[in-house]
């Protein structure tokens, strides 16, 4: 029999999964797996994807969870699996930043599952505009939540919380339901 449900969360490039957007998020059934996206995207993505195959035989639903390059992966394995996402800041155009890694292409592929959003309107390693201009025209299964201030490595926990508990069965006892 399967389990309910597990946050899956993806770092970004340069971070691990000691980062507080991961530990600190306060619900308990939640995993995280090490990447290292110098060996390329193919290979992150590659090895995200076999991690959430083998979750998917144990949980009934995943939320997939990532911050910058992890929430491109998270993204990508939203639409591929059909699975709930909230992505932070994610990386949305990967080849504008780390053209290196960047060995298979990186297009933003659209999810039919429910997936928010978060950015930081002061985001310093993305072209907010640009990314703007894709968020603007996603699906109404994508809520974007924009905050005002901020900066790439943001450390919303709360937000973060919210947004879980928004896509998913996950209670947040700050929302006191």
């Amino acid at each position: 029999m399967k389990k309910d449900s597990v946050i899956i969360f993806f770092h970004g490039y340069g971070s691990s999964v000691n980062t507080d957007k991961f530990v600190k998020i306060p619900y308990t059934n939640k995993k995280a797996i090490q990447l290292d996206y110098d060996k390329g995207l193919k290979v992150a993505l590659e090895k995200a994807e076999n991690f959430v195959k083998e979750q998917l035989k144990e949980y009934e639903e995943i939320i997939l969870v990532g911050h910058s390059m992890g929430g491109y992966l998270a993204n990508q394995l939203s639409a591929k699996f059909n699975q709930l996402a909230v992505l932070i800041n994610p990386s949305i155009f990967p080849q504008d930043n780390k053209k290196e890694i960047c060995d298979i292409d990186t297009t933003f592929k659209i999810s039919s599952a429910k997936v928010v959003v978060l950015v930081e309107n002061d985001d310093e390693v993305f072209d907010i505009n640009k990314q703007k201009e894709l968020l603007s025209k996603l699906p109404s299964n994508y809520i974007v939540k924009y905050f005002d201030g901020g900066h790439h490595r943001t450390n919303r926990i709360s937000d973060i919380a919210y947004s879980i508990a928004d896509v998913s069965n996950f209670y947040y006892p700050g929302l006191g339901v």
